[in-house]
């Protein structure tokens, strides 16, 4: 949906600066007039070649992975990157098209358009999402792997931050000398680090947070490799 809407929001702003740089050049012609012209058939070519690589450029820049752990101010470089492709594509198609409209201001305004479409649907929807978590919805299934205080940290923020829509399984680690089941806070240790493989299989985990030294446990860790 996020991947559908964002196109959409990129091809809102393209007709948008079209019918504004279009309207400049001509007297200022009527939305209703612009929508009635006829569309040649390269430029309808050229349209569907625009918007398959204004998908390929957002899908391929970080734009549709997971940001629960990450703040707005951190997405927008993300954003800004796809945009600023966007409209280089957009640039590279109306050379190959000889799209004369399309100049350096109709790309700067279609960027800057576009730009604030995607930002201000990434806000509105961290709101609803927020909302909607508290109430218990759209929640993941995460498990700690690791029961030191660097897994205890984390576990305390996520359970701080009902926002994030995380439910916290418990924590998975084999015995070790200085483990304090009071210093878990409650939380639970649900499996042994041998049993993992089998747990996963059995119930539903939609994220595993690693907090062990991976030199050490990595050949403990089920299908894993050294890092």
């Amino acid at each position: 949906m996020m991947q559908v809407g964002d196109l959409l929001l990129i091809g809102m702003a393209f007709l948008v600066v079209t019918w504004l740089f279009y309207a400049q050049n001509n007297s200022l012609l009527a939305f209703e007039e612009f929508l009635t012209l006829r569309i040649k058939i390269e430029n309808f070519l050229g349209a569907i070649v625009m918007m398959a690589m204004w998908h390929l450029a957002c899908s391929s820049l970080n734009l549709y992975e997971s940001k629960r752990l990450s703040t707005i101010t951190q997405e927008i470089p993300d954003i800004l990157k796809a945009t600023a492709l966007v409209s280089l594509i957009t640039a590279g198609v109306s050379l190959l098209f000889q799209i004369d409209m399309i100049s350096a201001g109709f790309l700067l305004a279609f960027w800057t358009l576009a730009t604030l479409f995607i930002f201000v649907s990434r806000v509105g929807m961290r709101i609803t999402l927020a909302w909607m978590r508290r109430k218990g919805r759209n929640l993941r299934n995460i498990v700690i792997i690791g029961t030191n205080p660097r897994a205890l940290k984390f576990a305390r923020e996520i359970w701080a931050k009902p926002d994030l829509g995380y439910h916290l399984l418990g924590f998975v680690d084999e015995p070790w000398e200085k483990l304090d089941h009071q210093h878990l806070e409650g939380f639970p240790i649900i499996s042994t680090l041998e049993k993992f493989q089998g747990f996963i299989r059995t119930f539903s985990v939609d994220e595993v947070l690693i907090a062990l030294p991976l030199r050490s446990y990595s050949t403990s860790l089920p299908n894993s490799n050294p890092m």
